[in-house]
């Protein structure tokens, strides 16, 4: 399977009900599982880094930001991990490929 990286755009201030992703952080093992099944077969691969002031993370967020690829070996979920930071905090979330944060 070949992981090709997609566009990533900057969240709405509210993404739409359609784009909501179930949490991807399984606490009690530490694991990330798919948003879509709740497998934890998935995989990444280094989506895009940028080092910013500006408010292009998709999160929302302003200040540097990292992306993960992710994808799923059960189901065809695709989705980016995101790691923002603003202002000392440190936020993670979900975005729906070449979709609205989650």
């Amino acid at each position: 399977m070949t992981n090709t990286p997609s566009p990533i755009t900057r969240a709405p201030t509210s993404a739409p009900a359609s784009d909501t992703l179930r949490p991807n952080i399984d606490f009690d093992c530490d694991q990330v599982v798919c948003p879509g099944c709740g497998e934890q077969y998935v995989h990444f691969s280094l989506g895009h880094f940028e080092s910013t002031d500006g408010y292009t993370c998709p999160l929302g967020t302003r200040g540097s930001w990292l992306a993960l690829d992710m994808y799923c070996e059960h189901c065809p979920t695709t989705w980016h991990l995101v790691i923002g930071e603003h202002k000392g905090f440190t936020l993670i979330g979900n975005v729906k490929r070449g979709g609205n944060a989650a």
